[in-house]
């Protein structure tokens, strides 16, 4: 079974509009026979990648170190210092080609992670972390379909700049006891992340290959993901005055559409992450490009700046949970 999700999304925090596709158990399709070429490469890829990963990390402090980019690090400190951040330090790590500087804002129990590497690029995290040992993550970076630790979410919010993401992180941080934090305690939290993360990967049997698939399909910036169905929880059916307007004219465009049988406007969440997303279900044989096209074009003439739809194709399982929340707005006339 392959569930496929297209979102459409009206924000922009660059120049191009956010236009992802996530495939749901796409390597469960290519695992017909363990001789499939395409899951042994998947899989020994998944092998190589796990056994690339170090069990640990040290941290080196680098008081001196020259930025590749410095223009690009720049906006990042500018606008955490504004919020009220200060530096932390300036570090490089024993055995992996990547630089980063810790901010802290100690008030708020919150630090921030900037980030250069080589091939990836800049990037900004801010991280909490919770006296019962959990933590949530807050990233700028894309969401390309790796399994998050149980306890550990992140939320993704692709191409934010440091201040976006930072509200984001404030608005969305659970309410929960924050464990105290300070410039010298940060490298041992650190440090400690990566070990328990790497010991809690390679103790479920490594990368999995649908993580590798994910990985190699959103390559070179494409908005492709590959996620289990058990990562998606479905929570109820969305409802609205601008929701039945987008129901009235998707059935108008079903219907030109002999393929699509059912359709569900749900809202969801992903792992544990606290971000709620509103999904678009399809039960069809169809998928045609040109159909998701112009699902996008409605939704965006429809809502505002800043609104998301998540468009999945589904199955008879998924369908049976779906229906345990939501009922279908468009149904076939011969189903």
């Amino acid at each position: 079974m392959v569930l496929g999700i297209v979102r459409a999304s009206t924000q922009r925090y660059n120049e191009h509009t956010f236009f992802s596709l996530i495939l749901v158990c796409w390597a469960a399709d290519v695992h017909k026979s363990d001789e499939s070429n395409k899951y042994k490469h998947l899989r020994q890829a998944a092998e190589r990648a796990t056994q690339k990963q170090p069990d640990e990390i040290h941290l080196i402090r680098a008081p001196n170190h020259q930025w590749t980019n410095p223009a690009a690090i720049e906006p990042y400190t500018t606008a955490l210092h504004a919020h009220g951040f200060a530096d932390a330090g300036i570090f490089t790590v024993d055995v992996l080609p990547v630089a980063l500087q810790f901010l802290l804002k100690e008030s708020e129990r919150m630090y921030a992670v900037i980030y250069e590497h080589p091939k990836a690029g800049i990037w900004i995290n801010f991280v909490v972390l919770f006296k019962d040992g959990s933590s949530i993550t807050f990233t700028n970076t894309r969401d390309r379909g790796m399994e998050k630790r149980p306890g550990h979410p992140t939320v993704h919010v692709a191409g934010a700049a440091a201040g976006q993401l930072y509200s984001i992180a404030v608005a969305q941080c659970p309410r929960q006891p924050r464990k105290v934090l300070t410039p010298e305690s940060l490298v041992t939290e650190f440090e400690k992340a990566w070990a328990d993360g790497i010991r809690w990967r390679k103790s479920r049997g490594g990368i999995s290959v649908a993580e590798v698939a994910s990985v190699a399909l959103s390559r070179s910036g494409q908005p492709v993901r590959v996620l289990r169905p058990e990562r998606i929880h479905y929570i109820a059916e969305q409802e609205g005055k601008p929701e039945a307007e987008l129901k009235n004219v998707l059935r108008r465009i079903f219907e030109s559409y002999s393929g699509v049988t059912k359709a569900y406007l749900v809202s969801v969440k992903y792992d544990e992450s606290p971000q709620i997303w509103v999904a678009l279900c399809l039960m069809s044989a169809s998928r045609e490009m040109k159909m998701l096209h112009a699902i996008r074009s409605i939704f965006k003439s429809l809502f505002r700046k800043g609104n998301d739809l998540d468009i999945m194709f589904v199955g008879d399982s998924e369908a049976a949970r779906i229906e345990a929340v939501c009922k279908p707005f468009f149904q076939c006339p011969s189903e």
